[in-house]
């Protein structure tokens, strides 16, 4: 059976959603009403998988990475998940077990040292830029370090 879920409106993201909800996604439609009504989340394989899936995010009152391993659980709902792909400036911050996050690429866009630490040995990276991209200075970094200050 192929199931289909068609958007319509300018409620679920952009300036709509930016003005109403202070994220540039409507997080509560994203991470809750989506994989808990519409196409359902199927927890029971996703616990049953015997891959560790992690997230990372960026605590913005230390600069830091915080990694956490997604278990899966009802209980522990999508609010990891939609921390680490919290963007600056579009995004509300997150606050999580005490922690104050955003997106985990701020801090450590390619954790390839943290698994490397936590003995994965056989780990792939899959580059999405050209072989010759070099990252340029970000012009929205003053802006980033009034708001977050």
């Amino acid at each position: 059976m192929k199931k289909g879920l068609i958007l319509e409106g300018g409620s679920m993201r952009g300036i709509h959603a930016m003005i109403t909800s202070g994220n540039i996604y409507n997080t509560d439609f994203c991470y809750h009403e989506v994989p808990l009504k519409h196409d359902l989340f199927d927890f029971e394989t996703y616990r049953n998988n015997p891959m560790d899936f992690y997230v990372v995010c960026t605590d913005i009152e230390s600069g830091k990475a915080v990694y956490r391993k997604y278990e899966g659980t009802e209980e522990q709902g999508f609010d990891w998940i939609r921390a680490a792909a919290s963007m600056p400036l579009v995004s509300r911050i997150v606050e999580i077990d005490g922690y104050k996050l955003l997106d985990g690429g701020i801090a450590d866009s390619i954790p390839l040292r943290f698994f490397e630490d936590s003995g994965y040995d056989r780990n792939i990276v899959i580059l999405t830029r050209p072989e010759d991209y070099r990252k340029k200075k970000n012009s929205l970094m003053p802006l980033m370090k009034r708001k977050y200050k």
